[in-house]
């Protein structure tokens, strides 16, 4: 009798820590049944050997009676669409993704966690994906806040989160700081100026280019002047205080473009195209375009139009928006020129098949007179 009450004794002893602990069951089918939850929020599940449990990983559990109703509303308000989010990155669901990342937004604001990091990924692809390149800035800063100063102790990112960053100067060929909707980047500044604000020491030019580049697409020239002026302000070597005046000639051609008066640097931007970082290279091109279009000679209109078709012909894959933005701007440039009708019209095609689904083909549909009308109207470029 004493041997089967020893037995018992000690048998309840060793299954004292598996009764008392909590118990979760993770979305790959894993049981956790050995660790306790020490704390939770939005951002997750701490457990007691420090690992964080993010809740679309969480499929269900038990924990503390008094903490369970905490615990099971965040499991379902954040857990839920956060995995589901993670899932449409996965699968490319671009489109689907600005609903549920708008609705997660306001859980994570004020954080700075894999988590937040994921909805604001997830809003900045589903911004881009619908035309609304300008909304998907904001998002970007934050994702860029979160990996720019490359926090020890945080995990790799899965492939699908990942984002090509410029080392240099933090700007994203995903976002290439060029706008054209006006209202949309007039929207916008107040969103990135909130997120840039939040960014810890050392930030990257990108704030400055960014915003500059909004202003300066928003009308606001003195305020694009500005962040233009601060662009390289900490540069400390040679290569990066070139690097940083391509950026401020190329900005700054987009504000003189946009006035009466032609940037007389035009030539010597050009001059020093190769040298420019490969972000600020296409830009450049698509500015030093435009600029040769205002000129009221022919033979510089054309080397404009040529300046803005290097861009389909050179980064057709990389930069779609702006490829059709510079075959747009061509075609109503060569519609003004004598006997330059049908290069015109071949440019037209291009943009309206290769390039359909960009916001440069949109609008130019839309401008285009229907084959009734008897008043054609000439197209602004975007």
């Amino acid at each position: 009798m004493r041997v089967v009450l020893l037995a018992a004794v000690v048998g309840m002893t060793l299954l004292a820590p598996t009764l008392g602990a909590d118990r979760l069951i993770l979305r790959d089918l894993t049981i956790l049944n050995d660790r306790s939850v020490v704390s939770f929020d939005e951002d997750g599940v701490r457990l007691d050997d420090d690992t964080l449990l993010t809740w679309d990983r969480v499929e269900r559990g038990t924990v503390a009676s008094d903490k369970q109703a905490a615990f099971d509303r965040l499991r379902r308000e954040i857990g839920q669409p956060l995995y589901r989010l993670r899932l449409r990155l996965k699968v490319g669901d671009d489109l689907g993704l600005v609903e549920p990342a708008e609705a997660l937004t306001p859980h994570f604001a004020d954080r700075d966690s894999a988590s937040a990091y994921l909805v604001q990924r997830a809003l900045m692809r589903g911004y881009i994906a619908s035309g609304r390149r300008e909304a998907a800035v904001a998002p970007y800063i934050r994702c860029l806040a979160y990996v720019w100063n490359q926090a020890k102790g945080r995990p790799e990112l899965p492939a699908e989160q990942r984002i090509s960053i410029d080392p240099e100067t933090g700007v994203t060929a995903e976002l290439l700081p060029v706008w054209f909707d006006s209202q949309g980047a007039q929207e916008a500044l107040a969103g990135v100026r909130q997120a840039a604000a939040r960014m810890p020491e050392p930030r990257p030019d990108a704030l400055r280019i960014y915003f500059a580049s909004l202003a300066a697409a928003a009308g606001d020239g003195v305020t694009a002047e500005r962040g233009i002026a601060g662009i390289g302000a900490t540069d400390t070597t040679k290569e990066a205080t070139e690097r940083s005046a391509g950026w401020r000639d190329t900005l700054r051609l987009s504000l003189d473009v946009q006035s009466p008066m032609v940037n007389p640097a035009v030539d010597q931007l050009e001059a020093r195209l190769e040298t420019l970082s490969p972000l600020c290279r296409p830009l450049a091109s698509y500015w030093i375009g435009l600029a040769r279009l205002r000129s009221d000679q022919t033979e510089t209109q054309l080397d404009g139009v040529l300046r803005l078709l290097h861009i389909p012909a050179e980064f057709e894959a990389e930069q779609p928006e702006l490829a059709g933005a510079a075959l747009a701007a061509a075609s109503v440039a060569l519609e003004k020129l004598d006997d330059q009708a049908s290069a015109a019209a071949a440019l037209r095609r291009e943009l309206a098949t290769r390039y359909a689904r960009t916001r440069a083909a949109t609008q130019f549909g839309k401008s285009r007179p229907s084959p009734a009308s008897s008043s054609p109207s000439t197209p602004e470029p975007p």
